[in-house]
């Protein structure tokens, strides 16, 4: 999961991917403060990530959601 955020925070798109394909349930994987996988691609202006965590089954909360647009 830390490889996943560490992607996430590099920009890597065809990593994150990866581990995606690898492991559909890291779309709804959390760091160890609690924020979602989603929520950091956000946070790191990472939009082209958010988009893929969307279509891969990433659940967005109202939170998440406002922060994005």
């Amino acid at each position: 999961m830390k490889e996943l955020f560490e992607a996430i925070r590099a920009g890597d798109l065809g990593r994150v991917s990866e581990l995606l394909h690898a492991n559909a349930t890291l779309a709804n994987a959390r760091d160890e403060h609690g924020h979602s996988a989603f929520t950091a691609a956000i946070y790191h202006h990472r939009n082209e990530i958010a988009d893929l965590l969307e279509e891969r089954g990433a659940m967005v909360d109202v939170f998440a959601a406002a922060m994005s647009g």
